[in-house]
């Protein structure tokens, strides 16, 4: 809020450029080592930890007040899209071209992102932020959150759920080699699948809202991912595991 939304976005994106540019040159010359996928790996989740803030945030600026449900809805969307088609795409340029073409085919997607920035002619603020340190702002959000009483359950849940969810993603490519024995592409279609679940589950949701409210809604979407994570875990059949992985999708 303290910096101009779009050079600080295009910011976020340079850098995740640099990091998957890094992958590509290194991947080149043969000099990507694990530690080195690793490092980079790392500067690109910085990247998108410092971008989604920003990026959220500047969605009602560029459709308006009275079109930002449909935005938001549809900014998940393409999300999810593209983490349907995304990882089937990039098992099918490396099985067919190698690492090399799949770590400059990501980097130069970034490009397209940037230009995107570049042109968009962002309206003054309506409000300029005071200013004030970064420490400064910080303190005072931790005070928010402190008094804001409501939003205390909503931070608990998250975190009682999102540390243990993250665990299918980050173990899913051991399944797929270890376990499944699959390659490159078997691995991006059962990512795709959870891509592909959570597309279908932005539709099923308004429906489970009015029939149990948000509460329930909620309950019951984390009660579908601890069964997909827990057929993953259990049941070692490719078939199932996409399935599976859909579900939590």
């Amino acid at each position: 809020d303290r910096f101009d939304r779009r050079k600080y976005i295009m910011a976020c994106q340079l850098w995740m450029m640099a990091a998957a540019t890094g992958m590509a040159v290194l991947a080149i010359f043969d000099g990507l080592t694990p530690w080195g996928l690793l490092i980079l790996t790392f500067a690109l989740g910085v990247g998108a930890a410092l971008n989604g803030p920003g990026w959220q945030a500047a969605v009602p600026e560029i459709v308006g007040r009275r079109l930002m449900p449909q935005a938001v809805a549809l900014n998940s969307a393409g999300f999810n899209v593209a983490r349907t088609i995304g990882p089937g795409i990039g098992g099918m340029v490396y099985a067919a071209f190698g690492a090399v073409a799949l770590f400059a085919v990501n980097s130069l997607t970034f490009v397209a992102v940037v230009g995107a920035l570049y042109r968009w002619k962002r309206p003054e603020p309506e409000h300029k932020p005071k200013a004030e340190s970064f420490m400064a702002g910080l303190l005072a959000g931790l005070g928010y959150l402190r008094h804001a009483k409501e939003l205390h359950p909503v931070l608990l849940t998250a975190v009682l759920f999102f540390i243990p969810a993250a665990g299918m993603m980050s173990m899913l490519p051991l399944v797929a080699r270890e376990i499944l024995h699959l390659d490159a592409f078997g691995f991006g279609l059962i990512y795709s699948a959870f891509g592909a679940g959570a597309v279908l589950g932005a539709f099923v949701l308004p429906r489970l809202r009015m029939r149990f409210g948000e509460h329930g809604a909620v309950a019951i979407a984390m009660g579908f991912y601890a069964i997909g994570m827990a057929v993953i875990a259990l049941v070692p059949n490719e078939t199932v595991v996409g399935l599976a992985a859909a579900l939590g999708g």
